[in-house]
């Protein structure tokens, strides 16, 4: 964030990351009824964060723009409930019939954050990530919608 920027033209003292997450889910589908299938799951995540920032240094002979980051690594676990409908249009044992189907979901998610300071100790450099929250403690809502294609 962002996405699309070339990250040493982000303007001096902005805060932007990097990073990635994976997560394995499994669901446990109800059979279809009237209202979809009910099902409850749930998640296991490992996400990775570098929070950054393009500062200038002043403190050798010449100034010039460094990047100061503070890295998050965040493990958590998930367990979340919803309901899936889904509709076929032609018959279903036939290969050219297709569908949709709506996938709507709640949960929450706990874990464990480390968030790590590795930048020089200064406190210009501290102002800059001071909203990022550095408790150990992670503690997410899961909420979503999917929308897709049956074939």
């Amino acid at each position: 964030d962002p996405f699309y920027k070339n990250k040493s033209k982000i303007e001096p003292g902005k805060l932007y990351e990097t990073g990635f997450d994976i997560a394995i889910k499994q669901k446990f589908y109800n059979p279809d009824g009237k209202f979809g299938m009910f099902y409850f799951g749930h998640e296991v995540r490992f996400t990775s964060l570098k929070h950054k920032s393009n500062v200038i240094d002043s403190t050798g002979a010449v100034e010039q723009q460094i990047t100061i980051q503070a890295p998050e690594t965040k493990f958590e676990y998930s367990f979340f409930i919803g309901d899936r409908w889904m509709t076929i249009y032609g018959e279903r044992w036939r290969r050219n019939s297709v569908g949709i189907t709506l996938d709507i979901y709640a949960g929450l998610g706990i874990g464990y954050r480390l968030l790590e300071k590795s930048y020089p100790n200064e406190p210009e450099y501290d102002e800059i990530f001071k909203d990022l929250n550095d408790s150990n403690f992670a503690f997410s809502p899961r909420l979503g919608l999917h929308i897709g294609i049956v074939f």
